[in-house]
Parts: structure tokens; C-alpha cells; sequence
């Protein structure tokens, strides 16, 4: 995460906010927040078809139908953000990047209902997909993670 934070000091752009994505996004936006002196955010996103109640066993059906259907399924903000963000810059942050539609989606709502200025998408690892259009993210590894310790609760 300090390989991140140093990028971002590192990148010339003032930076005004943290926006982490529930759940593994959330917990390292707050280091990264509080290592940069920015406000920290949280969003959280769900598939419709969880209705913002997405459990720990969802996990290995999810993980077959985003290998299966690649994409498909539609999205729902499930907790956004109160304040003004207009022309704010800001970096957003996902624990893990595979078919990028989580952090695409909460993209389009910071920049079509938030009015942010300029996105700096962040992942700790990035799981590039086979024929997928390249999204910029700046992630430490490139790696195929599975599961995460935390839960979907947070």
C-alpha cells in the first residue's frame, strides 16, 4: 500500500479525496487516506440481483458466472457518498481488479452523479482477462486472488 501511496505523491496531481469500494477497497482506502491527509470515502456496489445484500456464500456463484457470462448482470449503488465532490479530484480504490465492472461502474457514478473532475483508479492486484479492453489501473501485482479474509458485511 506504501508503493501506492508514494505513486500518488509521486504523480504531479493534486488529489483532493479517498473513495474506497466495500469491502476490501474500504479498508485500504483508510491507510491510504490517512497516509495522504485526505478524506476517505466509502461506496458500496452490488449486483442487482443481490439487492445490496451480497453474503459470503454468494462467493463461488458469483465467481462462476463472471467466468461464464463475463460481464453480465447489472449493478447498483448500494451506499453512495453525501458530500460535494463536484470538480474533485479523486482516488478511488478496489482490493482487486478481474473483469473491471465494479470499479467502472462506481466510476460513471462519481463522474455522472458526483461531477468528479479526474479518477485515479488504484487496485492492490489486477487480474488481467484474456480479450478484455485495457483499464488503466495502477496496481502492485498482477496476480489471480480468490477470496479475501473479510467479509461482504462492511
Amino acid at each position: 500500500m506504501d508503493k501506492i501511496v508514494e505513486r500518488i505523491q509521486n504523480s504531479e496531481i493534486k488529489y483532493d479525496a479517498v473513495v474506497g469500494i466495500k469491502t476490501g477497497g474500504a479498508i485500504i482506502s483508510d491507510h491510504i487516506s490517512l497516509k495522504l491527509g485526505l478524506p476517505n470515502y466509502k461506496v458500496k456496489i452490488s449486483r442487482e440481483e443481490y439487492n445490496c445484500d451480497k453474503q459470503s456464500k454468494d462467493i463461488i456463484d458469483d465467481m462462476i458466472k463472471k467466468r461464464l457470462y463475463y460481464n453480465q448482470g447489472k449493478y447498483m449503488i448500494c451506499e453512495g457518498i453525501n458530500d460535494n465532490l463536484e470538480g474533485k479530484n479523486i482516488i478511488l480504490i478496489d482490493e482487486i481488479v478481474s473483469t473491471g465492472q465494479t470499479i467502472t461502474e462506481v466510476n460513471n457514478y462519481l463522474k455522472e452523479e458526483k461531477y468528479v473532475n479526474e479518477i485515479y483508479n488504484t487496485s492492490v492486484a489486477f487480474y488481467k482477462q484474456r480479450n478484455k479492453e485495457e483499464l488503466y489501473i495502477n496496481y502492485i501485482i498482477n496476480a489471480t486472488i480468490l477470496v479475501w479474509p473479510w467479509g461482504y458485511d462492511n
